[in-house]
């Protein structure tokens, strides 16, 4: 409520405090979106001022950067949307636009449309942890893509030969922003995909959504998809996530840390040698001790302090082996020798010829074979009786099987 007028006359101050009560209580201006031309823009630690303007007036706009950061930093000529509350600056009674939320024109339908985007392909799996591949531990080739002359390009060079100066480095310079960024990321991709490398790094190293925009692209993104090795982004800073980071085998913050990410510190293999030396050293020395002790045994072995001794002592052991060998192979051949004679002698006993001396004989039939019973002949045949002194031939007129 406005008081009434009580003198003739109000100071300056009052009519000003009195507009701002307007502004501050009124809901019409307690949040407000205005659309205008970005001017006079100045960036401060604390705060941004700029004024927003169309043909007709403008408007001045101050954002507390200690309440809130946005993710978006507007420039001279953009036109924008501030979301924010209007008030009335009491002592030079200048109203103003405190603003709380700042946005280019048109970059909801932007955002909507990567947003769309960005799902489907998530839907298609092309951010899935599955398809990352690690890059190898000990790079001998990687691949650069960046702005020619750029800060990213400079950074990447600059510590691949401080940190891990063993790989070789192919750079193929690419347009990272504006409208012919995309078509120069594919043909550098297709270039780059015909080398043998172990990984590729593509980067720009941050700057606003609108200078990211190609890396949104959708044909961009698939084309990445087809890297014949791994892919580490660093396109943009933390705030700032492409869907060619999303996509890409990892993502780094800055092309430093990217380096960092794909390559040893050849500092840390230097050490890491130094200690497996160290470590092979000792390794060996344990080992040399622990062979010197049989050795040292060995050396106390009556054969080494005395070898001719020794020796002699085993010609004796052999001399001796010798004299028992002669002995045993003797003794075996008169055992032997008497044992032959033994079976000779029981062969001989059991030869024909003295079966015939003790008055047996031997009966074949006219084909040679022995009769051994009576059913072997039959009357009629020829036999042949072998008889001590000689043999009878006879003829068999009669057989009679004993009863």
């Amino acid at each position: 409520m406005i008081p009434s007028q009580t003198l003739p006359y109000l100071s300056v101050r009052e009519i000003n405090a009195l507009a701002k009560q307007v502004f501050d209580e009124h809901d019409l201006f307690q949040s407000v979106t205005i659309r205008g031309e970005v001017s006079n823009f100045k960036r401060y630690p604390n705060a941004l001022y700029f004024s927003i303007k169309d043909q007709d007036a403008r408007l001045n706009v101050v954002m507390f950067l200690y309440k809130q950061f946005p993710s978006y930093l507007p420039k001279d000529g953009d036109d924008v949307l501030i979301s924010g509350q209007i008030t009335l600056y009491v002592k030079d009674g200048s109203f103003q636009l405190n603003a709380r939320q700042i946005q280019r024109f048109g970059e909801g339908d932007q955002l909507l449309a990567l947003q769309q985007l960005k799902e489907k392909l998530l839907k298609e799996g092309l951010f899935d942890p599955s398809r990352k591949r690690p890059f190898p531990a000990y790079p001998h080739h990687l691949v650069v893509i960046a702005g020619q002359d750029s800060a990213a390009l400079k950074d990447i060079t600059f510590n691949m030969e401080r940190r891990y100066p063993l790989a070789s480095l192919t750079v193929i310079p690419a347009k990272v922003q504006g409208a012919l960024a995309v078509e120069s990321i594919k043909e550098a991709l297709r270039i780059a995909f015909r080398l043998n490398a172990d990984g590729l790094i593509l980067a720009r190293g941050g700057g606003s959504e609108e200078d990211l925009s190609a890396f949104n692209d959708e044909s961009l993104v698939r084309i990445l998809t087809t890297s014949p090795f791994p892919v580490i982004a660093a396109i943009g800073h933390e705030i700032n996530t492409s869907l060619c980071d999303l996509v890409a085998d990892k993502r780094a913050s800055t092309p430093t840390a990217a380096v960092e990410l794909v390559t040893p510190d050849v500092r840390d293999l230097l050490e890491d040698l130094h200690h497996f030396r160290q470590q092979s050293i000792s390794a060996i020395r344990r080992s040399m001790e622990w062979i010197k002790l049989p050795l040292l045994r060995f050396a106390q072995h009556p054969v080494m302090k005395s070898p001719y001794a020794t020796l002699d002592i085993q010609k004796q052991k052999v001399e001796q082996l010798k004299r028992d060998m002669h002995q045993y192979i003797s003794w075996s051949f008169e055992s032997t020798s008497q044992h032959v004679l033994r079976l000779k002698e029981k062969l001989m006993a059991l030869s024909p010829s003295n079966i015939l001396e003790r008055g047996y004989a031997i009966v074949t039939n006219d084909s040679g074979q022995v009769v051994r019973s009576i059913e072997d002949v039959l009357v009629g045949q020829s036999i042949k009786t072998q008889l001590k002194g000689g043999m009878i031939t006879s003829t068999i007129v009669d057989k009679k099987k004993k009863e």
